[in-house]
């Protein structure tokens, strides 16, 4: 059960009735003046965290949208999609959003690229993308990112769709990578070959992708003929820099070990040091796209393929023709 405030209550009341939420009920709801919200929204630091908080608080209830000039704006941007990322440096991040961009502008569709490596970043960037009247929003969610956001956004009648992570029982669509077959595979191919360790370096263990990936690594354990298998799990987010995981991972590694990264430049600077050791046995998996070269097994997916199921994602949206759809892709194991 949720509760408001009172004088919260009363203006959520009021623009029921009035079907618009300006600025004065934000600051109201807030109980700060309209030109702390104005800073707020300029994401000024002239803001205390706590004003800040309760201005972003009172947005989020009320479903305000800050109308920046958008009445000039909304007919210049009609068919902008927005798709907001965690980082720069993946390169299978790049890799989409060019593909993506293609398919995209052959639908008469504009791509606007965006950048935010944190749930307040995110949700603040989304606040303010809003206004500009989005035909929809492609995410690569934060692994903190709430279902409660995500839905209040849904219900503000904005199409959404996330991708490369689902963020569970979300009313976004969700467009992802087969996580689970990426593990099974894996595990699959090397238990034939007599490999009876395997550590999973995953970026963070409270995600929805790290639990896709364990499920599809104990399947073939679990079906093993009485074996007996180790399983190690090892998030990056524990480790303040590579060289501390490598000495986190170096007392784990032993013969006929498999280490699975979902970095492929974990995976990439994890080889370069094995290489210096005497541990010939040792094998690392890592996740790549079809269009990228490994000289280590990889399990691969084809950016192509996403692309046109986004964009099939995102036409049966706009066009109301299907609700909230979950869509996996394809992927394989390349040795």
């Amino acid at each position: 059960m949720i509760y408001y405030s009172s004088q919260l209550f009363r203006i959520m009341q009021t623009a029921s009735l009035n079907k618009k939420i300006t600025i004065h009920d934000v600051a109201k709801a807030a109980e700060v003046s309209k030109s702390t919200v104005s800073l707020v929204l300029q994401q000024s630091d002239k803001v205390s965290e706590a004003r800040k908080a309760r201005v972003l608080k009172a947005i989020d209830e009320l479903g305000y949208v800050y109308n920046r000039d958008a009445a000039a704006l909304r007919g210049k941007k009609a068919g902008l999609v927005a798709m907001v990322v965690q980082h720069l440096d993946d390169p299978i991040t790049l890799e989409l959003v060019n593909k993506l961009q293609d398919e995209l502008q052959a639908e008469g569709l504009t791509l606007l690229f965006c950048c935010a490596d944190s749930t307040e970043k995110q949700r603040l960037l989304m606040t303010q993308l809003r206004e500009y009247n989005l035909s929809a929003l492609i995410i690569i969610p934060h692994p903190e990112l709430s279902r409660e956001w995500l839905d209040q956004l849904v219900n503000f009648g904005i199409s959404i769709i996330t991708v490369m992570r689902e963020v569970p029982y979300s009313k976004a669509s969700s467009v992802v990578p087969d996580y689970s077959k990426s593990t099974h595979l894996s595990v699959e191919y090397f238990l034939k070959l007599g490999y009876q360790q395997f550590i999973l370096v995953c970026k963070t263990q409270n995600d929805s992708n790290t639990q896709e990936r364990l499920r599809g690594l104990h399947s073939p354990i679990n079906q093993a003929d009485g074996q007996q298998h180790t399983v190690t799990i090892v998030s990056e987010s524990d480790y303040s820099s590579f060289e501390t995981l490598f000495a986190g991972l170096q007392h784990l590694l032993a013969d006929n070990t498999v280490v699975i990264c979902e970095s492929e430049a974990t995976s990439e600077m994890l080889q370069r040091q094995l290489s210096l050791l005497e541990n010939p046995d040792s094998q690392i998996v890592t996740f790549n796209t079809t269009a990228r070269t490994s000289s280590i097994p990889a399990i691969v997916f084809d950016t192509d393929e996403f692309s046109k199921r986004i964009c099939q994602t995102l036409k049966d949206l706009l066009t109301g023709h299907a609700a909230t759809t979950r869509t996996v892709v394809d992927v394989q194991l390349y040795i």
